[in-house]
């Protein structure tokens, strides 16, 4: 609705519009429904994933340039999406909850473990806590994700790595202002608008 009413040809999202297979595209349900009301309004839409997340400068890289920290190397080599990042210098875990909460525009933060200083880390945008694990074994004292599960901030508690749910929007959001200066850059003459829309879930502290 939003786009129809801006006049916009072209959506850019980083979600798509389904996760499952379409067997139809009918009114019976809010996917066919968004499909057909892109279809009608005439508009073509690009929804990239996983390899936003993974390209050069994507999601993750974002990430890390959003809370001061610089890439070192891919933390799992096969999907090639999580990042090894460290930070400038050590900070204390307080310190560093505030600043990604600040860089990240989180309404919150949920985390677990020893609050250890905070240098070496693993990040991962959106629900990456299965690369926990891989984080641990390369010497990393925190993990920087979303959509943390319960029993994974408890192995967090028992393993002694510093875990961290910032959430799935605040911590994908940041490639926005990425994507629309490559747009501008590729496509000088491209009227590109950010979408007002907001994280999703709000919390009630």
């Amino acid at each position: 609705a939003e786009a129809k009413a801006l006049g916009a040809e072209l959506i850019v999202s980083h979600h798509p519009l389904t996760f499952e297979g379409l067997k139809a595209v009918t009114e019976a349900d809010m996917t066919g429904r968004k499909f057909l009301a892109i279809i009608e309004a005439g508009m073509s839409a690009i929804c990239m994933h996983t390899n936003l997340d993974a390209a050069t400068g994507g999601v993750n890289d974002s990430l890390a340039e959003a809370i001061g920290a610089r890439v070192t190397g891919i933390l799992n080599a096969e999907e090639g999406i999580s990042r090894l990042c460290e930070l400038p210098e050590e900070l204390p875990f307080r310190d560093f909850l505030n600043k990604v909460k600040t860089a990240l525009g989180a309404n919150g933060l949920r985390y677990a473990g020893p609050e250890k200083p905070v240098r070496k880390l693993g990040i991962c945008g959106g629900a990456g806590a299965g690369d926990i694990l891989l984080a641990l074994a390369q010497g990393c004292d925190t993990f920087l994700t979303a959509d943390v599960k319960h029993h994974q901030f408890i192995w967090a508690n028992e393993e002694g790595i510093n875990l961290i749910d910032a959430g799935h929007y605040p911590t994908e959001n940041v490639v926005v202002p990425v994507l629309c200066r490559w747009l501008g850059e590729d496509f000088p003459g491209l009227d590109v608008r950010v979408s007002s829309h907001a994280q999703p879930e709000r919390f009630y502290l």
